[in-house]
């Protein structure tokens, strides 16, 4: 088993490395702090407020699966931060790019990851038009996570699961509610 995480910390290190370091250039340091901002709490609960607010006299269940869904997701991820205590990149490796982002909490999983795959998913269910544009901009804000040098690749991949997960179960739950 030691082996085994050896192997994934190792290909974990380097494909971070690869993305935060080898794959650098101007364009890219202007977009990618743009888009991790749309996995932030900021964007991720102003969306979900929006949707509530514009469905308020009768507020579809869709909105509230998309706010349950980014609840349910963020309440699991803040307990695996805390149970797996992984130190960000930042402050386990040598020459990060940081994009001057002094992070201090746990890096497993990635939150706003989480909270993009949550939403994307959620709104993909509800818009399936929509899902590979949902997608593809949720999968774009957590190679960005590894861009600014805040998160693993492993970090990212957990996030998104447990984003994607969260937002099929609520789908699910509040389908034999409502």
């Amino acid at each position: 088993m030691e082996k085994l995480i050896s192997l994934i910390q190792r290909g974990d290190t380097r494909i971070f490395y690869m993305i935060n370091g080898y794959v650098k250039c101007k364009m890219l340091d202007k977009i990618m702090p743009i888009i991790t901002h749309l996995g932030s709490a900021t964007f991720t609960v102003g969306f979900s407020l929006l949707m509530i607010f514009l469905g308020r006299r009768s507020t579809p269940n869709w909105a509230w699966k998309i706010a349950f869904s980014l609840a349910l997701s963020h309440v699991f991820i803040h307990i695996l931060k805390r149970i797996i205590n992984r130190p960000r990149p930042n402050k386990a490796l040598l020459n990060v790019n940081t994009f001057n982002l002094e992070l201090y909490s746990y890096s497993f999983p990635s939150g706003h990851t989480t909270a993009a795959f949550s939403l994307a998913t959620s709104v993909a269910l509800i818009f399936p038009k929509l899902s590979l544009f949902l997608f593809l901009t949720a999968a774009l804000v957590g190679i960005s996570r590894m861009y600014v040098g805040v998160h693993y690749p492993t970090d990212v991949f957990i996030g998104g699961v447990i984003g994607t997960v969260s937002a099929f179960y609520i789908d699910r739950l509040l389908f034999l509610i409502f």
